[in-house]
């Protein structure tokens, strides 16, 4: 049936040529001109354009599959995929995923720490610049590693996460904590305190933070 009713070949040229005709009768025939060049551009145009979408597409797929490092070239991609997974998860799996990129962000700040960035210095200058450039990448990616484990903390409060994940959840952000007080205070002590209160009030009964918490042993 699809091919008895198919048009046949000589009545589609047909119908172009005629369709065409009309056009051009319509349009003068300096537009018609111009409408003949930019056709073909804006064809070309948008098979890169998607060529260039489809490319970058698969680019950022990878550089979040392979979890590139904070100096590849493609770590732009990379948290532009993680903000895209945060937007579309369901609220169930939200903690999971803060937790993931928690503890990307303190693997990230452990390989930026155990690089030696000054191997290719030369002056004090360039020593100090290195060292600022240093320093601030760190805050930078520990911030952003908090606020990971802050919004993790606030789905344990909330109860939006599955009670199957709590006890895996607990354990993982109270190592990433401890990892991140090994690195110095770097942030207000209280509210590192507050962090962790909040911690042991939700998963006290899986974890036991006080014991290795140098923060509560000043108190």
């Amino acid at each position: 049936m699809r091919h008895y009713c198919d048009p046949s070949e000589d009545f589609l040229n047909a119908c172009k040529d005629s369709f065409v005709n009309k056009i051009c009768q319509k349009i003068p025939a300096a537009e018609a001109k111009k409408l003949s060049v930019a056709v073909p551009v804006l064809k070309y145009g948008l098979g890169t354009l998607f060529s260039l979408v489809f490319i970058g597409s698969g680019a950022a797929v990878f550089a979040d599959k392979t979890n590139v490092e904070y100096s590849h070239p493609l770590y732009s991609l990379k948290r532009v995929v993680e903000a895209v997974r945060i937007e579309l998860a369901p609220v169930e799996q939200l903690a999971v995923l803060h937790t993931e990129f928690a503890q990307r962000r303190l693997d990230e700040v452990k390989k930026i720490e155990a690089a030696d960035i000054l191997v290719a210095t030369t002056t004090e200058a360039v020593i100090n610049a290195d060292i600022k450039k240093h320093q601030e990448t760190v805050t930078k990616l520990r911030n952003q590693m908090r606020e990971e484990v802050s919004s993790v903390i606030s789905g344990i409060e909330e109860k939006r996460v599955q009670k199957t994940s709590v006890q895996k959840l607990c354990d993982s952000v109270s190592n990433i904590m401890k990892e991140d007080e090994k690195r110095g205070d770097g942030e207000e002590k209280e509210i590192h305190m507050k962090n962790w209160a909040r911690l042991e009030k939700n998963c006290g009964d899986f974890i036991n933070a006080s014991s290795t918490n140098p923060v509560k042993e000043d108190n």
